[in-house]
C-alpha cells in the first residue's frame, strides 16, 4: 500500500492542490504538551511532511492524563524525542526535527536580557560576579497554565546559573523559582538579586498574548535563516 492511500480522506477534504500545499509547507511547533502534541499528530496524519518540534521539557507523571507523548514507559524522556518516534510510525517519510530546548517568544526575550543587565549591579569591587547577592525568580501566569515553573523561568534560571556558577541561590547551586497561578494573568516574570545592602528587582509584565505570538513568528524566521 502506497502512502497516498493513507491520505485519501485528507485529499477528499482538501483537494489535490491543498494536499500539495500541505506537503510543501514547513511548520514549527513550540511546545508539545497537552495542546501541541495533539496538533503535531493531527498535522502528520493529515499529510504534513516537514515538521519541527521545540520543547525543553521531559515527560513527567502529571502529563500522563492528557499529553500524547506521556506513558509510564516514557517518563523522564524528552517529549520531542518521544513524539518524533511516534509520528514516524505514522508516516516514516515525514521529515521531523526534534529540538530539546526552550525557545521563548519575544514577549519574554526582554526578560532573558535582564540577566545580563543585572550583572553590573552584582559586582563588588574586583570580587566574583554575584558575590554577596542571592538571586531568585518568580513567575505568575493564568490558572489555565498547568506546567510549573514556566519555560521562560527555567531558561532564565539556566542562563543565570551558566553565567554565575558560584551563585548563592537555592540548594545545590540551583535558583529557586516561585510559581503562582491566578486569574487570567498573561505572564509576569521577576528576577530578584538580594543582599544585605540592597535588593535589585527586574520585572517583565506581559499585557496580552499578541507579543508571544509575534515572538514565535520571529523565532521561526530566525531558525529558518
Amino acid at each position: 500500500m502506497i502512502m497516498e492511500d493513507f491520505f485519501s480522506r485528507s485529499e477528499a477534504l482538501l483537494g489535490a492542490e491543498g494536499m500539495d500545499r500541505l506537503r510543501n509547507a514547513r511548520v514549527i511547533l513550540f511546545g508539545v504538551g497537552g495542546v501541541g502534541s495533539w496538533c503535531a499528530e493531527a498535522l502528520i496524519r493529515t499529510g504534513l511532511i516537514h515538521l519541527t518540534l521545540v520543547d525543553g521539557d521531559v515527560v513527567q507523571p502529571s502529563n500522563v492524563n492528557r499529553q500524547l507523548p506521556a506513558t509510564r514507559e516514557t517518563l523522564g524522556r524528552p517529549k520531542v524525542e518521544v513524539l518524533k518516534e511516534r509520528l514516524l510510525t505514522i508516516n516514516p517519510e515525514a521529515e521531523i526535527v526534534a529540538i530539546h530546548t526552550y525557545l521563548t517568544p519575544r514577549g519574554s526575550m526582554d526578560v532573558h536580557r535582564t540577566s545580563n543587565r543585572a550583572e553590573p549591579f552584582t559586582r563588588q569591587g574586583e570580587g566574583e560576579k554575584g558575590e554577596g547577592y542571592t538571586p531568585s525568580i518568580k513567575e505568575i501566569h493564568h490558572i489555565h497554565k498547568l506546567d510549573k515553573p514556566s519555560g521562560t523561568a527555567k531558561t532564565l534560571a539556566e542562563q543565570i546559573e551558566n553565567e554565575l556558577p558560584s551563585l548563592q541561590g537555592g540548594a545545590g547551586g540551583r535558583l529557586p523559582i516561585e510559581s503562582i497561578r491566578e486569574g487570567e494573568v498573561p505572564g509576569t516574570h521577576e528576577v530578584k538579586w538580594d543582599s544585605e545592602e540592597d535588593t535589585i528587582i527586574i520585572t517583565h509584565i506581559a499585557k496580552g498574548r499578541r507579543g508571544f505570538a509575534l515572538g514565535a513568528v520571529l523565532a521561526a524566521e530566525e531558525l529558518k535563516q
